[in-house]
């Protein structure tokens, strides 16, 4: 019972802190970064949810300064967005 509460605070905590790729593409600033991690966390693949969790913060540091791959990784993240809110107006989730 331990490990198993151990290991949901573990994935808790990853799940809390795991959008650094959305900040960095959007901004802290910017909601849109919120409805990418409602997607990830909902819909997303489980890979790339693990994928995202594993090497999320390492790429989000490394396109900090890259415009162009940021620009790149937006238009997929505002398709994914896109999913989720049409997905919430559908009444689906």
């Amino acid at each position: 019972m331990n490990a198993a509460f151990g290991l949901g605070g573990t994935l808790g905590s990853a799940a809390i802190m795991s959008c650094w790729v959305a900040r960095a593409v959007y901004g802290e600033s910017n909601p849109k970064w919120l409805i990418f991690r409602e997607w990830l966390f909902t819909l997303a693949p489980k890979w790339l949810l693990k994928l995202y969790i594993r090497f999320g913060e390492r790429f989000a540091s490394f396109i900090k300064d890259k415009p162009k791959i940021k620009n790149i990784i937006r238009h997929y993240m505002d398709k994914a967005c896109l999913i989720i809110l049409k997905e919430k107006k559908n009444g689906i989730l």
